[in-house]
């Protein structure tokens, strides 16, 4: 079975919640934590399996954010047949609903027929896998789940090597075990060597032992007599005290006979002759009970009928009345509401012609109602309102950044000189030097070096001056440029833009002065004024048609009205229709009363003539039936079946009579004898036989018991001379003994030899002979530990497995790491559902973050393992890992969101 819908109605903290276009392959559920993974895996158990009692301690997942508590799951047989789960709040477990092309099935009986009757241990261990199963191999022992992993191993159906050591070794200590003395070769040494100690204890006199059994042989042949004559009395005192017992019996007996044979013989009447009798009369009274409630009927009807009287012309007029009670409410609505339509239309009318002055000349209903603009054009519109605006910014953005490069570089600038720096600081250099060169040149009287300096001087001087007097050096100013570059760009674009959008304007006929919104406006003023006459024109026909109905309804209850009295009828139409309405129901119901009582006085009257001529019927078989049995009348008939009963009640109590004494005595010839014997006597004579009989048998009884006594003596002396015969039976015990210690030494070197070969065997069978879904589960952990570990191993001794290594050696699960121990639990759960698809209804394999301890090399080689076991199959597998979802797509799987 794969899944290939799941509904979720509310379960936990999912309401409405649906998953679709699940396939075979491997499906994938990505969601974070808390998404509700371990809800959604709870709820595909649930809806299989049915929800927990209130007494377990189980999460039972109420819908708490509202929803029917449930879902349901669509589904595919391997049949190919379509099935949906639908599963809901109920008694045992939840209501389940199975539904097939061929009908609909109900029960946790019928799903798990479907299910091939897996149950819901199996499904939840095996099939769908949390982490808490994965990690724990106590998942793996239940009793369902360990008869499929190892039930076939051997080929011994439910028996157990190990149950059979176990036996043989329990078996063969029974017989001996060194260092015990209890087993049963022990005992019978000890009572061999025991025995052989009595025989030379064995002797005594045995010349007494003939005669004394002489003397018992003659006292029992005396007894054995006695007891006879005891016993014939015995059977003589039974007889006379069944006589005794009886005789009131036997007088019934007689008397009964004698009586009987005085009565007359009907033999034409039977037990139920008079309850036929009965029956007739009783039904020939019923009819002529009910032909006379049947004529009062009819003369009541009849007077009733009379009594009826209905307008003929109103129903003749039911079409225009029924006409005006359909229309009654439409005719109502229309008059009451016809005057604010109107006045609401010509509101409107108004608006409309407002509309109209305020957008000028030209615009009439006829152009308005042509005027179409196309939404390309409406969009062109809007882009060119963000184009402008965005050019306009630029433009404005432009001005700004250059107005303010300005004033900055106005307000940076000093009061004197605005050129360089390093030009002032050059000319008080050339000042400081001609100062120097000067004084130098005059000390030492170098007249040419002083006059050089004085000229320098001079020129430092007045070039100094002139910077301290604010004289400028003019310098481009290059950053002044781009920004005005920039603004001329700026204002080119929106030129441009500007007279694309005036040659716009005038492609679509409108006014090449509006702006984009302007024109954005008078577009939406003529939709506002296309819509406003559109919405007069509905009211115009509204008018048209509520008015239609007024005049209808105005109309037909002139044409109803000729029917009634002036009196009845009032100026409101309205009240007029209700009064039309009752008038009619009122004679419609009589007119069909009268015909209904028509009709059922003629039933009635042909009827009473049935019954009538039943009655004469059934009187003449009433008659007819008395006659033949015999009897002149029903008085006659009754005094004879009085006697008819009398004869049987005779009858029966000789038979209990005759049964009361057959028991006691006996059939046949006993019973013959007895009434014979017992006719021929009386009571007083009975009780004196019985007497003697009491009396003589008390002496016997009393001789008996002393030659008992006798025989119980010499018994006991016989076996005190008894001594020889015990000497033979003690010979005979010895040889029987050994014999049997033989025989249990034969046995027990038998046990051992097959212990021998049952622990060869054993050994044999843990290397060559594992169960079929040990051996399936080798390939997938092979697989997934990428040839680590090459098999695993069942002993058959223990439920603990074993692994081998690629280099033969062993370990057990104890000594596996978690990831390890978790992908050998995986492995053996892929194993057993090969093995058990083999014969019953494959399931979808629903897994939960099962990968979380597998590394990094190990995770992705699981997930290909899971993806060669999903062909065929179905595997839903939920996670929490982004890396684990994208692992699993490029492996082909399928990713289901949950919406």
């Amino acid at each position: 079975m794969q899944i290939h819908e799941i509904h979720i109605d509310g379960f936990g903290i999912f309401t409405d919640k649906h998953a679709t276009g699940l396939t075979s392959g491997v499906n994938v559920i990505y969601g974070p934590n808390e998404f509700g993974k371990t809800t959604l895996l709870d709820f595909i158990r649930r809806i299989l399996f049915g929800f927990p009692r209130i007494s377990t301690s189980t999460n039972p997942y109420p819908a708490v954010h509202g929803g029917a508590y449930g879902g349901r799951l669509v589904c595919e047989l391997c049949s190919g047949a379509n099935i949906t789960i639908l599963r809901m709040e109920g008694p045992h477990r939840g209501k389940v609903i199975i539904s097939k092309e061929s009908g609909e099935l109900s029960g946790q009986d019928s799903l798990d027929s479907i299910l091939g009757y897996i149950t819901e241990t199996f499904y939840n261990n095996v099939y769908a896998i949390s982490l808490d199963e994965l990690q724990e191999v106590k998942s793996l022992q239940g009793e369902d789940i360990r008869n499929r992993i190892y039930g076939a191993g051997l080929g011994l159906g439910g028996i157990s090597l190990t149950a059979i050591k176990g036996e043989f070794i329990k078996q063969r200590e029974a017989l001996y075990k060194p260092s015990r003395s209890k087993q049963e070769m022990s005992r019978l040494y000890g009572d061999i060597r025991e025995l052989k100690g009595k025989i030379r204890e064995i002797q005594k006199d045995l010349e007494k032992y003939d005669d004394t059994l002489k003397q018992r042989d003659v006292l029992i042949e005396e007894v054995k007599d006695i007891g006879g004559k005891i016993n014939n009395l015995e059977l003589e005192k039974r007889s006379l005290e069944h006589k005794e017992n009886l005789y009131p019996t036997y007088l019934d007996l007689c008397d009964a006979k004698s009586e009987l044979s005085e009565l007359e013989v009907l033999p034409l009447f039977t037990e139920e002759a008079l309850e036929k009798l009965e029956e007739r009369k009783k039904d020939l009274l019923g009819l002529e009970k009910q032909v006379t409630e049947d004529s009062d009927n009819i003369r009541d009807w009849e007077s009733k009928r009379k009594g009826l009287v209905y307008n003929e012309q109103v129903i003749e007029q039911e079409a225009s009345v029924l006409s005006l009670q359909r229309s009654s409410d439409s005719y109502t609505s229309a008059l009451r509401d016809i005057p604010s339509v109107k006045q609401e239309r010509g509101d409107s009318a108004r608006k409309i012609q407002g509309e109209f002055a305020r957008r000028g000349e030209g615009w009439t209903e006829e152009a308005v109602m042509n005027f179409n603009l196309t939404h390309l054009q409406k969009a062109t519109m809007r882009s060119y309102k963000t184009g402008l605006d965005d050019a306009m910014r630029n433009v404005r953005s432009a001005e700004d950044k250059l107005e303010q490069h300005r004033e900055t570089k106005l307000a940076a600038a000093p009061g004197g000189f605005k050129g360089p720096a390093f030009y002032k600081y050059a000319m008080y250099c050339m000042v400081g030097l001609g100062l120097a060169g000067g004084v130098w040149g005059a000390i030492s009287s170098q007249w040419g070096l002083a006059g050089l300096s004085a000229t320098i001087l001079i020129i430092g001087a007045l070039v100094s001056l002139n910077i301290w007097r604010g004289n400028k050096i003019k310098l481009v100013d290059h950053l002044e440029n781009r920004f005005d570059e920039r603004l001329g760009q700026a204002k080119s674009e929106y030129k441009r833009l500007d007279d694309e959008w005036r040659e716009f304007l005038r492609g679509i006929n409108f006014d090449e002065s509006l702006s984009p919104d302007g024109a954005l406006e008078v577009a939406r003023a003529i939709e506002d004024i296309q819509s406003a006459l559109s919405s007069r024109d509905k009211l115009d026909d509204r008018i048209r048609r509520m008015q239609a109905t007024i005049d209808d309804a105005k109309r037909l209850h002139d044409k109803v009205t000729s029917c009634f009295d002036k009196l009845e009828i009032s100026d409101d139409i309205g009240a007029n229709i209700e009064i039309f309405v009752k008038h009619l129901d009122t004679a419609k119901n009589t007119k069909r009363d009268k015909e209904n009582l028509g009709r059922q006085i003629e039933e009635l009257t042909t009827k009473i003539d049935g019954l009538r001529a039943e009655r004469e019927k059934a009187e003449k078989e009433f008659q007819r039936y008395i006659y033949s049995l015999g009897a002149a009348d029903e008085e006659d008939f009754r005094a004879k079946y009085e006697v008819f009963t009398r004869r049987i009640k005779l009858s029966d109590k000789i038979n209990e009579s005759r049964k009361i004494i057959q028991t006691a005595i006996g059939i046949g010839s006993y019973y013959d004898n007895f009434i014979k014997s017992i006719s021929a006597t009386n009571p007083e004579e009975i009780e004196f036989q019985l007497g003697q009989a009491n009396d003589e048998i008390k002496g016997l009884k009393a001789d008996l018991e002393r030659k008992n006594q006798a025989i119980g003596g010499l018994r006991t002396k016989i076996e005190q001379l008894s001594s020889g015969e015990d000497l033979l039976v003690s010979q005979s015990q010895i040889e029987l003994k050994k014999q049997q210690l033989y025989d249990y030494s034969r046995e027990w070197v038998k046990l051992q030899i097959s212990l021998f070969a049952l622990e060869k065997a054993i050994s044999k069978y843990e290397d060559t002979r594992q169960p079929g879904v040990i051996k399936a589960a080798e390939g997938v952990f092979f697989t997934i530990t990428d040839g680590t570990y090459t098999a695993i191993i069942k002993p058959v001794d223990s439920d603990e497995l074993h692994i081998r290594d690629s280099l033969g050696i062993s370990k057990s699960v104890v000594k596996m790491s978690r990831g390890t121990k978790e992908q050998l639990y995986l492995a053996m759960r892929l194993g057993l559902i090969g093995e058990y698809e083999i014969r019953s209804e494959p399931m979808p394999i629903i897994t939960d973050d099962i990968l979380v301890n597998f590394d990094d090399d190990r995770g992705p080689l699981a997930i290909k393992a899971l993806e060669e076991f999903s062909r065929d199959r179905q595997i839903i597998v939920l996670t929490c890992h982004k890396d684990a979802l994208d692992v699993y797509k490029q492996l082909g799987a399928k990713e289901i969101i949950l919406s």
